[in-house]
């Protein structure tokens, strides 16, 4: 039986993505939602039951990492010119995400909790995909849907196509059902880089499987940190002729190469300005703030860099490394695991041009992070008790299998 707590998470979960179509107000500068009161009104239960039994939650190095990037971002918020706009942007962009996360940890500390948490996430989703369709032909270009824009649409999409696909839902009518509907839903945001990514993404699944997510996540953050070093010095090279903006979000977009142009090289100023910000605060950054042209750098090593210094990128690579380093083994055995990974790691290169801390990124990428620490504790748990069975001629051909 569940708890009527956990159906209370469950539909907190699921609600994310209609959440303010649903209802919106104002409480000083923080605008509210369903979602995030549900999220604030379970925090207290969900720090009660850690401190009641710490062993079904699982502390690990991520879990450490996160809470000394909150305050790295809470001191920086504080030294900020202004607080109010900084602490706006950091509870929406770090601290909301971080009780999500928080949140799937301490709710979610069964197999059957992970499968209904999931089925019931993965289902608001599928619902949403249709409404994210019938926009896009209304509006006629990228849809922004309940304030969600594209990307962030396109990010929802994405972790759920991989949950289908790996999970082997789709086999089924109904779980084909929902991925064409996500399929659809996912294509209309004409997200490019996303795209690309898919393409790559079943031989990026397959090396994780084999063990090698760590290593893959590494060279990741290497190989951008250094194109994006290089892209700040090299502007020049991606001059582009005047395009249509009103063509921007629509398929053109695509297909047109001065609109890839446009793009790289809008991004290379924007990452040339941030990186000249980092260099005035080298070790705490300047903390979140609202641009006067965008809200955010459209990169994620710009972003950690600017807003939160030296330190700031090393907490934030820390989270994700240690994160993916203690699941990396047992993804070799666990396809839900592995599939959460590869998730992650198209979100981390999507952002690599479009950011990590601003719209639904942050949340999702939490999300994702949550529920794979909730299943590296779920499938711990399972292997202790394993080894804690009087063995069988059965049980010794189990346990002498090599370990994950």
């Amino acid at each position: 039986m569940y708890s009527p707590l956990f159906h209370l998470f469950c539909v907190v979960l699921a609600i994310l993505p209609f959440s303010k179509a649903i209802m919106r107000f104002e409480v000083g500068v923080i605008t509210l939602n369903p979602y995030l009161l549900g999220v604030l009104a379970l925090f207290p239960f969900a720090l009660l039951g850690l401190l009641r039994r710490p062993w079904m939650y699982g502390i690990r190095a991520t879990d450490v990492c996160i809470a000394m990037l909150g305050t790295t971002y809470l001191a920086s918020t504080l030294q900020s010119p202004n607080v109010l706009d900084s602490g706006f942007l950091a509870f929406h962009a770090l601290f909301i995400p971080a009780l999500s996360y928080f949140l799937i940890k301490s709710f979610v500390t069964t197999e059957a909790e992970y499968q209904k948490a999931m089925g019931l996430f993965v289902a608001s989703i599928t619902v949403f995909s249709p409404i994210v369709v019938a926009s896009f032909f209304i509006q006629g270009q990228r849809p922004t849907v309940f304030t969600i824009h594209s990307i962030g649409i396109a990010t929802l999409a994405v972790f759920v196509l991989i949950h289908l696909c790996v999970s082997g839902k789709a086999k089924s009518m109904l779980g084909y059902l929902a991925l064409m509907a996500v399929l659809a839903g996912f294509l209309v945001t004409l997200s490019r880089v996303y795209m690309l990514l898919l393409v790559i993404a079943p031989a990026i699944y397959w090396q994780i499987r084999k063990g090698r997510g760590l290593t893959i996540f590494v060279a990741t953050f290497l190989v951008t940190l250094l194109v994006t070093l290089f892209l700040a010095a090299s502007s020049e090279m991606f001059l582009w002729d005047d395009v249509n903006e009103e063509e921007a979000r629509t398929v053109t977009r695509l297909v047109d190469l001065d609109f890839w142009k446009r793009a790289l090289y809008a991004r290379t100023l924007d990452y040339a300005d941030g990186l000249a910000n980092f260099k005035e605060h080298l070790y705490f950054g300047v903390g979140l703030y609202k641009g006067e042209v965008v809200i955010t750098r459209h990169n994620f090593h710009i972003e950690w860099l600017e807003y939160g210094g030296l330190v700031g990128h090393a907490l934030y690579t820390a989270v994700i490394l240690f994160h993916v380093g203690s699941g990396a083994r047992w993804a070799r055995r666990d396809r839900l695991l592995a599939g959460n990974m590869l998730a992650l790691l198209l979100i981390i290169g999507n952002s690599f041009t479009n950011g990590l801390m601003h719209g639904t990124m942050p949340y999702v990428a939490f999300i994702v992070m949550g529920f794979s620490e909730a299943r590296i504790t779920i499938l711990s748990r399972a292997q202790r008790r394993r080894r804690h069975v009087q063995p069988t001629p059965f049980l010794f051909a189990q346990l002498e299998q090599k370990p994950p």
